[in-house]
Parts: C-alpha cells; structure tokens; sequence
C-alpha cells in the first residue's frame, strides 16, 4: 500500500487571504494517528503476501505479468491467498475464481488506460499522454488503482473496483460455506477470520492522489487526497469534492469569510492538473505528483 501523509501549513496575507492548515499539536496528533493506521493495514495485509512469497515461486513484479502467472503485484482491494492455507476442493475453487475474477478485472482496466493514451498521443496531447501513463504505471507497478481525479476513467474504474468486490464477496461466500461442512478443519475458522479481517481493513480510508498545490503569488506545498474526502489524514477537517469536473478544495479556519476557505477549480480530464480561484479570486493551481 502506499502510505503518505504529510502536513502543511499555507499562509496567505489579509490581501490575499490565509489558509490556516492545523495547528502544530493537532498535526502532530493526526500524523501519528496516520502513522498508526497505515502501519495496522500494511501488517494486516503483508502477512499474506510474505506467506505466499515463502511458499510459492516469486511472480512477474507487474500487473501486466499477472494476467499470465501467479503475481506478486495486487490490486488495491483485493487479497492474497494466505501461504499453506486450507487445501479444501471448495477453497480451492472459490481462490481459482477470485483470482480469474481479479485478472478479468485487471485486464480490462489496463485496456482502458493504454486506450487513453493512445487517443492522447493521436490529438498530440502530451499532458494527457503523461498522466495517462503515469496512472499506468502505478497501476502495473504498485497496484494502484486510478484516482478518482481521473474523471476520464471514472467508468473503467468503478467498473474494476466493482468486479474486486464481486469476487471477494463470492469468495467470503464459498468460506462461510465451507465452515459449515463436517470435514472443515480448525483451521480453517482462523484463516477465513485474517481473510475477513483484510476485507474490513480495504474498506478504510485509502490514500487517493497527492498534488502540489500553489496559491497564486506563494510556494508550493504537497497535500494528499484520501479516499473518503478527507485531505492530509482520513480524519483531517479539511475536505475535498470532485463533481462534474469541479473540483471543490475546503480549508477551514476561523479567520476566513465563512469559516473555509474555499478553492474551486476546474479540474482536466486526464486527471492531471487543476486550477481555478478561491471565494475572494486569489488563484489557485494544482499539478498531480502521485
């Protein structure tokens, strides 16, 4: 998984504006909890890969290589069979058909990509030939599936993310099942309790996008966009929306008109950049990194 989080602090002049990030206490406090969370879900979802890696033969190191043999690169959201787990007829088929399931899956998203691109590179657009692949390559190298800020590929990608909780469930089907046969052996009630667990845990805040942000006339600072709205912790105050390709970035601090200042941009549909103003016109720009 990818783990980031950082904290920043944008100051603006009464003229400008100021957009006030948390204080140094409740940075400190948010990051810890960040720190907190990424490193329970990377252990909980890391027990399983280390298994399998000490059990079977070291897979391609891309999502491209997956699609043909038994991979060490997942998809966000999706499992690994747990090394030396149940050897069950039914367990086994139910794992068969997930993993057909997550290639299907994966296949049709990288056909989508690679067609994005190639549709850029015809109109000789190179901003969105970049982005493009860089979703590619985050998506082959890390399993990162795209961002939502890629209205673009807003379809392909909840039409993926759709297949990988359509076979989990039917995975966490054929489990609950097997459970319940006579020949189940103990173990097998603990390995469906890691397996269920994992499920939970993909459910968590994820760690979207990160950008550098610019307010006109100042530096640049990184944010990162979670998953569930939230920008630099899954529980910061700070918020952000995509609709309709506006791209609405919230900052709350009592000295603003309101109490947040608020950034609305427009937001390219290759995902890859944003810019637009505030509520008093200060300009804002947006250029992704990750």
């Amino acid at each position: 998984m990818r783990s980031r989080v950082r904290s920043n602090r944008i100051v603006r002049s009464n003229t400008q504006c100021i957009h006030s990030l948390p204080t140094h206490a409740w940075r400190e406090s948010a990051m810890l909890s960040a720190v907190i969370r990424v490193l329970a879900v990377t252990m909980a979802l890391a027990w399983p890969a280390l298994a399998c890696h000490a059990q079977k033969a070291t897979g391609p190191k891309t999502l491209e290589g997956l699609l043909g043999a038994t991979e060490a690169v997942r998809p966000e959201g999706t499992l690994f069979r747990p090394g030396g787990s149940s050897d069950l007829p039914a367990i086994d088929k139910a794992w068969k058909e997930y993993d057909t399931a997550v290639k299907a899956g994966t296949s049709r998203l990288l056909s989508a990509i690679d067609i994005k691109v190639r549709a850029a590179r015809k109109k000789g657009d190179d901003d969105a030939v970049a982005s493009f692949e860089a979703v590619k390559e985050a998506f082959s190298a890390r399993g990162a599936v795209p961002s939502i800020c890629v209205p673009a590929l807003g379809t392909e990608r909840t039409t993926a993310r759709q297949a990988y909780k359509a076979a989990a469930a039917a995975l966490a089907k054929a489990y609950e099942s097997s459970l319940q046969m006579p020949e189940a052996p103990p173990e097998l009630k603990d390995e469906w309790r890691l397996l269920e667990n994992m499920l939970g845990l993909v459910d968590e805040p994820q760690l979207d996008s990160v950008w550098e942000h610019v307010l006109a006339g100042r530096e640049a600072v990184t944010i990162t966009f979670y998953s569930n709205g939230a920008i630099d912790s899954p529980d910061a105050p700070h918020t952000w929306v995509l609709k309709d390709g506006v791209l609405t970035i919230r900052w709350q601090n009592p000295e603003a008109p309101g109490g947040a200042w608020i950034d609305t941009c427009e937001l390219s549909s290759h995902g890859g950049s944003y810019a637009g103003r505030n509520q008093v016109g200060t300009g804002i720009s947006g250029k992704r990194k990750s």
